[in-house]
This record gives C-alpha cells, sequence and structure tokens, in this order.
C-alpha cells in the first residue's frame, strides 16, 4: 500500500511549484519510496497528488537549518503581506537568485566591551578589550564566555599608597598622644586635689 503523507491545504501550491520540496515531521514518520500527498480542504474536499520520498533524515529540532526552513517552504522568514507593503523581493528568491548558501548570504555577528582587563574568552579580539563571536547559521549552539578583572590603577595613583600609609601613622601617634594627656590631665586633678585636702587639714 502507498504511504501517505498528509498536508495542510494551503501548501498546495507550494508544492505544486516546486517551492515547497521537504516536510519536517515529529512523530510521523515515513519511508523512501513512493507516496500520496494528501490535502483535505475545509470543504471537505480531498487532493491527492503522487510523489516519491528521495530521502529521509533524522535530527533533532535544535539541529534544523536554514537550509530546512527553506526547503520546507518558509518563503522569506516574514510575512509574506508583510513583504508586499514594504516592497522588494522574497528573502528565497534573492537568495537563490545570488546562488548562495544561507551560510553565505548572512552572519550574525555578537561583540562585547566590558570595563577591565580581559582574561579569559572564547571569542576574537577584535580591538582592545572587545571581544566578538560570529554565530554559525547551521543550528549548531555557540559558546559565549568572557571573564575581565579590574585592578587598581598603578600609573598616576602612586602617592595614594604611601600617604594613606603616612595619615595612618599620624592618626595612631595622635591617639597615643590624646591619650596620654588626658592621662596626665587625670593624674594632675587628683594630686592637686590631694593637696587641697592636706592644705585643709592643717588648718583645722
Amino acid at each position: 500500500m502507498t504511504q501517505q503523507i498528509s498536508m495542510w491545504e494551503g501548501y498546495e501550491s507550494l508544492i505544486r511549484s516546486g517551492v515547497k520540496k521537504q516536510t519536517v515531521r515529529y512523530r510521523d514518520p515515513f519511508d523512501v519510496g513512493d507516496a500520496v500527498i494528501v490535502f483535505e480542504h475545509d470543504s471537505g474536499a480531498v487532493t491527492e497528488i503522487p510523489a516519491r520520498v528521495t530521502g529521509v533524515r533524522t535530527v533533532r529540532r535544535d539541529e534544523l537549518t536554514e537550509d530546512d526552513a527553506l526547503a520546507d517552504g518558509f518563503e522569506s522568514f516574514s510575512d509574506s503581506e508583510l513583504t508586499s507593503a514594504v516592497g522588494g523581493a522574497r528573502f528565497d528568491d534573492l537568495l537563490a537568485s545570488s546562488g548562495l548558501s544561507p551560510e553565505q548570504a548572512m552572519s550574525f555577528a555578537l561583540r562585547v566591551d566590558l570595563p577591565g582587563e580581559v582574561v579569559a574568552a572564547s571569542g576574537t579580539e577584535v580591538a582592545p578589550g572587545v571581544i566578538e563571536w560570529r554565530a554559525p547559521l547551521d543550528g549548531s549552539e555557540l559558546s559565549v564566555q568572557y571573564h575581565t578583572v579590574q585592578r587598581p590603577a598603578s600609573d598616576g595613583n602612586s602617592w595614594a599608597a604611601p600617604l594613606s600609609t603616612i595619615a595612618l601613622v599620624a592618626l595612631v601617634a595622635w591617639v597615643v598622644v590624646a591619650a596620654a594627656f588626658i592621662g596626665f590631665v587625670v593624674v594632675a586633678r587628683r594630686s592637686k586635689r590631694r593637696r587641697r585636702e592636706r592644705a585643709l587639714r592643717h588648718l583645722r
């Protein structure tokens, strides 16, 4: 029995024109060989188109690429009405006419500039302290790692450390002198009070 592949009726014109050349399925497997593409219309009518499955590829969802999207009939990664409103050609038409793959026709770059000294980075340094990553367009993952460290400036502030040391020594010395002065005042007052008490006793 010929295997059947059910499709949404909106794909019929894309399949007949050859724009849609593959389908992405989840838990709906089929095999290489003859097949019948079945369109069930809202009106209740059913359209069948004979076809042949030339290949089957099993991948994870995050492994699907832009090439898979274009072959699946995604016209321009945008709304067709929006494309018509703003003008211009569809992205898939531009890509097909250029003869380039999505990886050759487009790119995505991330640049990061953080304060401090770059200690480690998984990207490429394109300027002092500026790291760039170019994301792959084949559906694979890109690791972004960037580690900087902020250290005290050594130039122009060499006076700060000796000055802080001198200030600390002066503070300690002031505390010692103040404590000694307070102790001297306390002892002097006690001594004066004792002399006064002795003088009063002699008067009696």
